[in-house]
């Protein structure tokens, strides 16, 4: 099951003996590697708009800073936008090819939003901190 799943360390390059390695051009490593992580990537940028433009009371975007590539890096802020708070900073895109820490922020945020002023720890939790979630850092 591992092999299958896109973006693990055991994905279809990484398992092929080492003179095939060496016999695979750069497009064809591009093809496997690169164009999966810019997808992957192009997605989270677009879900984290839909989630401000949707919740625009309780999900702000944050520019805190650029790339070596002069590429914006975004955190998606959660909570009260009115009140200064202590902040909880969630780092969940900081190893490549991982893809369950940046799917644990997305679904934090989702249930962040979905449930706020429903479910009491959720709303305490809220209602005394920020947080701040950087789903990925290589955009």
């Amino acid at each position: 099951m591992q092999n299958a799943m896109p973006g693990s360390r055991y994905s279809t390059v990484a398992v092929l003996p080492k003179r095939k390695k060496k016999e695979l051009s750069s497009t064809f490593v591009f093809s496997f590697i690169l164009i999966p992580q810019i997808a992957f990537v192009l997605k989270i940028v677009a879900w984290t708009e839909k989630t401000v433009h949707k919740h625009p009371d309780m999900v702000s975007r944050i520019k805190i800073g650029t790339t070596v590539e002069n590429n914006p890096l975004y955190v998606l802020k959660i909570g009260k936008k009115d009140e200064r708070r202590k902040a909880i900073f969630m780092d969940c895109g900081i190893h490549a090819r991982e893809w369950i820490s940046p799917a644990f922020c997305q679904w934090f945020v989702y249930q962040a939003t979905k449930t706020y002023g429903e479910n009491k720890i959720m709303t305490k939790l809220l209602d005394l901190n920020e947080f701040l979630c950087s789903s990925c850092v290589q955009h």
